[in-house]
């Protein structure tokens, strides 16, 4: 029994070559060849260029204020915008990282927020144009909407909840 199956495993095996030979060179020699695998474009935005680089945050909301460090930087090629945030978020350690990109026809931006306090990534997408974002999903206590606003000095961040204020961060560059 042992035997027969393993005669039928490698003939089915040498059935599936000849197949997979026969179809390769049924491709007329003229036709081009399968192309690899396409690349992401790169993410040249003006509201990515404008939040790229180091900041220093202060975060304020109805638990009082918070100050924290976060970088913004380009990566996979230039084609995903990572943004990590770490710092005290009212009273405890907070660490947090994005991953955002653009949709392919360059009008909304996707997140994938990952953190620290979270079971599971936040996911939220929304309109972009040079100076604003504006971010929505479903948090684990309702919908969440975040706004980013390029502003004079920096970004201006606010955070909702079911409408609610949660919280506002102010994102200015660190001074040298």
């Amino acid at each position: 029994m042992r035997r027969r199956r393993l005669v039928l495993a490698v003939s089915g095996a040498l059935l599936a070559g000849v197949a997979a030979g026969a179809t390769v060179a049924a491709r007329p020699a003229d036709a081009p060849a399968a192309a690899g695998p396409v690349m992401m474009p790169k993410l040249d935005h003006p509201f990515v260029r404008a939040v790229l680089g180091a900041w220093d945050v202060t975060a304020t909301g109805p638990m009082g204020e918070s100050k924290a460090r976060s970088t913004m930087s380009l990566v996979l090629g230039d084609t995903t915008l990572a943004h990590d945030w770490s710092g005290d978020a009212f009273g405890a350690s907070f660490h947090g990282h994005g991953l955002y990109r653009l949709t392919p026809d360059g009008r909304r931006l996707v997140c994938w927020w990952f953190d620290s306090h979270s079971p599971e990534p936040l996911t939220m997408i929304g309109p972009v144009t040079d100076t604003k974002a504006e971010l929505s999903g479903a948090g684990p206590s309702g919908p969440v909407t975040i706004t980013w606003r390029v502003v004079d000095g920096g970004i201006d961040w606010v955070m909702t909840a079911g409408g609610a204020l949660v919280m506002k961060q102010a994102y200015r560059r660190p001074a040298k």
